[in-house]
């Protein structure tokens, strides 16, 4: 059976088999990246999976826009990468599916430094949780060109992919604070800490093939994400399985 780190690893690599993801997990190159992004999905406000709750429709339909300020795979330089993944995960009805858009801007060797990432990503993950998170069914690599922009204060997030998506969203903050709304303690895929999102805008297009175009939730992480990060189970993903709430984790061995 293939599953998602499969599908995200790029150009020569090729989608190999569960027990590979665990010898690339143990053969992958050490990797830092730090950067921000964005997450919308089909779901109800605030995002039911960070507190083990029912996806709204029992399926998640995502967005993920990741840009990358500085950080490195291996000895391959990642500053200034943008990449946009998509998905539908949690589908107790199907299979699931993921695809990955990178930024035109984006060289081959980079496209397959980011490969090498999510695919290590994807290993620390026991194979069963891999395909209920990143779904089982690969739908390719498409290079289109984006746009990620950030507000001088850092509270307004905006990617604009032609064909693909458009989203903004706007942090939350307390006018009396001196930081923006933060939510802490719940697993997420880059972080510990997320910013829920307010003013949001998020419409993905045909080219996606969502069910739920229209997503109604975001939330934004600024992160510094090492490989060391997963494999010692500091980050991981909070989610409803089906059977009841349930905390998924990176698996370590």
């Amino acid at each position: 059976m293939k599953t998602i780190a499969l599908s995200l690893v790029i150009g020569a690599l090729s989608l190999p088999a569960l027990g590979g993801l665990q010898k690339a997990k143990k053969s992958a190159p050490d990797w830092r990246i730090a950067g921000w992004e964005v997450t919308t999905c089909c779901c109800n406000d605030i995002c039911p999976c960070r507190f083990n709750e029912k996806p709204t429709h029992m399926e998640c339909e995502g967005i993920m826009a990741i840009h990358i300020d500085k950080g490195h795979y291996g000895s391959t330089n990642l500053s200034d990468v943008n990449f946009i993944v998509t998905g539908r995960s949690f589908d107790d009805a199907g299979k699931g599916w993921n695809r990955i858009y990178f930024d035109k801007k984006a060289s081959t060797a980079e496209q397959k430094a980011v490969g090498g990432i999510m695919a290590s990503m994807a290993s620390s993950y026991k194979p069963d949780v891999a395909k209920k998170v990143f779904g089982e069914e690969s739908r390719g690599v498409k290079v289109i060109p984006m746009t990620f922009t950030k507000s001088p204060n850092g509270l307004v997030r905006e990617i604009k992919a032609p064909g693909v998506c458009d989203v903004r969203a706007r942090i939350g903050k307390v006018p009396t604070s001196k930081k923006p709304t933060q939510i802490t303690g719940v697993l997420t895929e880059f972080s510990p800490v997320y910013h829920p999102a307010a003013g949001i805008k998020a419409t993905a297009d045909k080219d996606v093939g969502f069910d739920h175009p229209e997503h109604h939730r975001a939330e934004v992480e600024d992160f510094v994400l090492t490989r060391d990060a997963y494999l010692s189970r500091k980050i991981g993903f909070q989610s409803y399985t089906g059977r009841g709430g349930c905390l998924m984790p990176s698996k370590t061995k």
